[in-house]
């Protein structure tokens, strides 16, 4: 599969042709290096600057060159959408702050860009955010125990957008 909008591809890789061995059955999504190898403009909603840059390590490890913002309150979220909301590709939101819930940061961020992609990071893989939120504003959801799926999410939804 590809697309030629910036150049960006994705293709689906035998999963065998990763671990060297015969799978026949298994796939995975591979994103080619030019896309990999791309800047990323993200927007953090998260009141942990630890949490925060196991964000941006996960995405640096898949070989994304991210520039982004870490916000921790409505206040910050809105002017950080301001006049320059289209400067970011994603948003990442932790989903148990106590000052902005992900529901309220999902319901700030699709009025001013309703498209933009929106991943909710949760604390536990058990108790994972879905149901209301999904569907009233459409979200992804990675757990932070696995964050190395977060940069496929991420491409994913960028590539939707083209």
């Amino acid at each position: 599969m590809q697309r030629a909008n910036d150049d960006r591809l994705l293709s689906v890789e035998p999963l065998s042709a990763a671990r060297g061995g015969p799978q026949p059955h298994c796939h995975r999504l591979a994103l080619r290096q030019n896309l990999m190898a791309t800047s990323l403009r993200i927007l953090i909603i998260d009141d942990s600057p630890r949490d925060a840059e196991r964000i941006l390590r996960a995405l640096r490890r898949a070989g994304f060159q991210p520039t982004w913002k870490r916000v921790d309150t409505a206040g910050t979220l809105t002017a950080a959408l301001g006049p320059g909301a289209s400067q970011w590709d994603a948003v990442t939101c932790d989903d148990a702050m106590p000052q902005l819930r992900f529901l309220s940061a999902l319901q700030i961020v699709r009025a001013v860009t309703p498209g933009m992609p929106f991943i909710v990071m949760s604390n536990a893989a058990g108790e994972l955010p879905a149901g209301n939120g999904a569907r009233r504003g459409g979200y992804e959801i990675v757990s932070r125990d696995r964050l190395q799926e977060l940069p496929t999410l991420i491409a994913r939804a960028l590539y939707a957008r083209t």
